[in-house]
């Protein structure tokens, strides 16, 4: 399931929830776990240092329980 605000479009200005929604979601049904997890994506851009010629980028990031059940793989912080 994906729950997001109401306002979130394709017009650049998308909404967020507030992070506090994610702890309010059920951690546990019927004995099991629950993964619940937030995801933010931003569309920007980037550049090495010193140097002034950017490219776009999308800049990803996660935050709550239960990432492995959902996307199983390997990470790194």
């Amino acid at each position: 399931m994906i729950v997001a605000p109401r306002e979130s479009g394709t017009d650049g200005n998308g909404a967020t929830l507030d992070e506090a929604v994610l702890g309010q979601l059920t951690r546990a049904s019927r004995g099991k776990l629950v993964p619940a997890v937030a995801f933010l994506y931003v569309i920007g851009e980037i550049a090495k240092a010193g140097e002034i010629h950017f490219e776009p980028a999308v800049i990803a990031g996660t935050e709550g329980h239960g990432l492995t059940e959902i996307r199983p793989g390997r990470r790194s912080e």
